[in-house]
């Protein structure tokens, strides 16, 4: 049986519908796209598909190389840790190439400095004076900071740091009636 041709002399024949998840045909656009069932599994699932003998050494002849063997010999919590970040920063879109690109590039811009005069400027904004960069010796070496006098730590004591309320001493429990019964 010939097939069906319309009156302009095309095939009519119907063609397969492409379901909705043919476009994840393309593991750039799976990890990419923020709505790809990818980042809806579970670690477990993540683990399983990782772990699949079919598909380590897939991973491990990948260009560049993937490390699963790192990842494989790290302690179930990190790994647990790891492929829960890897869900959550799929589902935020940061696995998409454009943005993993401009945060490297970013990054490599802030470690080299070209940030430093917006950071100044804001600290400047924000707390009303410049900022110095160095510590207040008294806060380092015990002083006066802020409502509360600190003591340096009594180590012998096995006490540690310790801080007094400037209202006076009654009322003081704990720690606080300690450290004002040591003045």
């Amino acid at each position: 049986m010939a097939p069906k041709t319309a009156k302009n002399g095309k095939n009519t024949k119907a063609r397969p519908r492409k379901s909705p998840m043919d476009k994840y045909n393309d593991p750039e656009l799976l990890l990419a796209d923020e709505k790809s069932p990818l980042h809806d599994l579970t670690t477990a699932q993540l683990k399983a598909i990782l772990t699949h003998p079919a598909i380590l050494p897939l991973l491990r002849s990948a260009s560049p190389p993937i490390p699963i063997d790192a990842f494989l010999s790290l302690p179930t919590t990190d790994q647990t840790r790891a492929l829960a970040d890897f869900t959550t920063d799929g589902a935020a879109g940061r696995h998409d190439s454009n943005w993993v690109e401009q945060a490297l590039a970013a990054s490599k811009a802030r470690k080299a400095g070209a940030f430093e005069d917006y950071l100044a400027k804001n600290f400047e904004e924000v707390w009303g004076e410049e900022e110095d960069g160095e510590e207040d010796e008294r806060d380092i070496k015990g002083g006066v900071v802020g409502d509360a006098a600190v003591e340096k730590p009594v180590e012998e004591e096995g006490i540690g740091e310790k801080v007094v309320e400037n209202s006076g001493e009654e009322g003081l429990e704990g720690e606080d009636m300690v450290a004002a019964e040591m003045k």
